[in-house]
């Protein structure tokens, strides 16, 4: 293939289908485009390809080994994050991280950590991740920048996104550990892989029922938006599983992350003193599960009853009482 004319290197860390945006837009063609002039499917950015990287060599005048060692990133489609528009990259951007950059004269990316659709905060700084849906890649000068507007670039007045508290980040971290496979890690109702994949496959969709008073996940939402726009799942008898992360918007995806760690936290492991452990408007030392069981309608209720005899008892057990209580 022929050589572009300008090629920007990946940034380190760099996600795939980041430097492919911008190698878009240094060459004023849209993400899509490039894609379809390279020959290739944008969900390849995934799983890719040793041709894929010969001729990503050929144009950029990077050794296809050196670019296959830098994205080494292979992730299942059903554990990634759908690709924003009009930018074609996968993931959110961490304002810090692109306000410091801005600052610097470099160019905007996102890291290949933010493919994960559980990923929620920056794995540098542990801000927030925005959401890049309705964001392009604009050139400025010799320089990329995610921005909403002509001139604009997101993070440019250094207006830095929270960072979670301290449980909600940890869990983070164990969806993460859990989907390589590997043990969520102490601190949890339990720490086998397998049983606590399968509390988070049963609680996910249940965290988003909507009740009277909307749905658990959003009694964690410190933006205070509720209202009728609030996302939700409508109960059914079979559950919708961990593939609801790869829909869910930014701010509804944080808020179940918050709720999914209340409900496993381990009751028996006391916060550290001092610590913030979760957002603010949560009051934390009551029972969650309680909390959620009284959230819910009668005949959600009922409903979650039924499905208890398929949870691991770890959580199904503490359910269990709780309903019979309420």
């Amino acid at each position: 293939m022929v050589p572009l004319p300008y090629a920007p290197r990946p940034e380190q860390g760099e996600a795939l289908a980041s430097w492919i945006a911008r190698l878009a837009a240094c060459n004023y063609v849209s993400t899509d485009e490039f894609w379809t002039w390279l020959g290739f499917e944008p969900e390849i950015d995934l799983m890719p390809s040793r041709i894929l990287f010969r001729r990503l060599s050929d144009i950029s005048g990077i050794q296809a080994l050196s670019l296959s060692a830098r994205f080494t990133a292979k992730i299942p489609k059903e554990n990634a994050v759908q690709r924003s528009m009009p930018t074609g990259v996968r993931g959110g951007a961490c304002p810090q991280c692109c306000y410091i950059r801005h600052r610097d004269g470099l160019s905007h990316f996102t890291h290949e950590a933010a493919i994960s659709s559980f990923r929620v905060t920056c794995p540098v700084h542990k801000r927030r991740l925005v959401a890049l849906e309705g964001y392009g890649v604009e050139l400025a000068g010799s320089v990329t920048r995610f921005s909403q507007r002509p001139g604009g670039a997101l993070g440019e007045l250094g207006r830095y996104a929270s960072s979670p508290g301290r449980l909600e980040l940890k869990m983070e971290s164990a969806l993460s550990r859990v989907v390589r496979g590997q043990s969520p890690g102490g601190g949890w109702r339990t720490n086998d892989r397998n049983v606590f994949a399968a509390c988070v496959d049963c609680l996910v969709d249940v965290v988003l029922w909507r009740g009277p008073e909307g749905t658990f996940a959003s009694t964690f939402d410190d933006t205070k938006r509720g209202g009728t726009g609030t996302f939700y799942i409508t109960p059914s008898r079979e559950p919708v599983g961990v593939e609801v992360f790869q829909r869910l918007p930014a701010p509804t995806k944080l808020n179940t992350i918050s709720g999914l760690a209340a409900l496993m936290a381990d009751p028996k492991v006391p916060p550290r003193p001092g610590s913030r452990t979760m957002r603010f408007r949560v009051d934390f030392r009551g029972d969650p599960i309680a909390s959620l069981v009284r959230s819910l309608h009668w005949s959600q209720n009922d409903l979650l009853l039924q499905r208890l005899q398929d949870w691991p008892e770890c959580i199904a057990a503490p359910f269990r009482a709780e309903i019979c209580r309420a």
